[in-house]
């Protein structure tokens, strides 16, 4: 299970408890263990076990071009100063 959730995370894809608890729930009835549920005590212990806290993941952040961010960061903020100086200054 915990490679599983390791493999996962590190391809960004977002976990719940319930998506958690589903796939635990998939892999006990592949493995014959039919008196096995997943429940909120299981997922609780777990994450604590594993060092697991479910926090936000930025997919976005993952799929954006670094030299996309570089050319932003690098050109952005000098046109928008502009902007707001040529702005500012028309408006006497």
């Amino acid at each position: 299970m915990i490679k599983w959730f390791t493999i996962t995370r590190k391809s960004k894809i977002g976990l719940s408890g319930p998506i958690v608890k589903e796939q635990a729930l998939e892999f006990a009835t592949q493995l014959g263990y039919i008196d096995f549920t997943a429940s909120d005590g299981w997922l609780t212990s777990f994450k604590e076990i594993h060092s697991i806290v479910f926090r936000s993941v930025s997919g976005e952040s993952a799929t954006v071009d670094q030299t996309v961010i570089d050319d932003w960061v690098q050109n952005k903020p000098p046109e928008i100063i502009k902007d707001i100086f040529v702005s500012h200054f028309n408006t006497f």
